[in-house]
């Protein structure tokens, strides 16, 4: 699944704000900035069969966001720039065990520059559209022996519909019904063992009926 991450040591900034006036959309933002130390990712092997525990010397990111809110609408926007420090192995001889590395700045992986998110209330309707950039991920190549290079991976942007529809019979029971990814969007969900596989699949258009009953 998706990568996890365990954070040791972490400096955090945020500056927001919101403006609200009676006859006009709220408004608001936020302007943050994360630097982490010794961040710990599972990523897969040069093999690609296995996970491992693997060091991320340090992580900046530097991201801002903006929302609108406007009677039933509603808008997001973020941008997020992410850099991540990495020890590579950038020279490995398996005969005579010389291994060398080498710290190397990339774009973080796994994290997107751009996400939207739209939702629309209307009576008993519920929409919520979410845009996901691009993604990258790093897989070692020993295919030139003993240089060892990097292949980047990139999942591209996708566009992700989910609606729904409720009626609320009494107090606190209702019925509803709901389609999950609306438009069959494929774009892979997370990222895979190796740079040739086809990642994990994102979970294809569903359809839901049920009842629900809050206490």
């Amino acid at each position: 699944g998706e990568p996890l991450f365990r954070i040791h040591a972490e400096e955090e900034a945020d500056l927001g704000f919101a403006w609200e006036t009676p006859d006009l959309p709220t408004v608001s933002g936020d302007v943050f900035y994360r630097e982490t130390a010794d961040l710990i990712a599972w990523q897969p092997d040069e093999t690609g069969l296995w996970w491992t525990p693997q060091n991320v010397d340090s992580q900046t990111v530097l991201g801002a966001s903006v929302g609108l809110a406007s009677g039933p609408f509603n808008a997001g926007y973020t941008y997020t720039d992410a850099r991540q420090r990495k020890s590579e192995v950038v020279y490995s001889d398996w005969s005579t065990g010389e291994v060398r590395t080498a710290m190397v700045e990339r774009r973080a992986a796994s994290l997107p520059r751009h996400q939207v998110s739209l939702g629309f209330n209307v009576g008993v309707i519920n929409l919520l559209a979410r845009w996901v950039g691009d993604r990258a991920a790093y897989y070692p190549d020993y295919s030139g022996a003993p240089v060892v290079g990097m292949t980047e991976k990139v999942i591209p942007s996708v566009w992700v519909f989910d609606v729904r529809a409720q009626y609320e019979l009494t107090r606190g029971f209702r019925f509803f019904a709901a389609v999950e990814n609306l438009t069959d969007a494929d774009a892979p969900a997370a990222f895979g063992n190796t740079a040739e596989d086809r990642d994990y699949p994102r979970a294809p258009r569903r359809f839901t009926l049920g009842a629900e009953m809050a206490f």
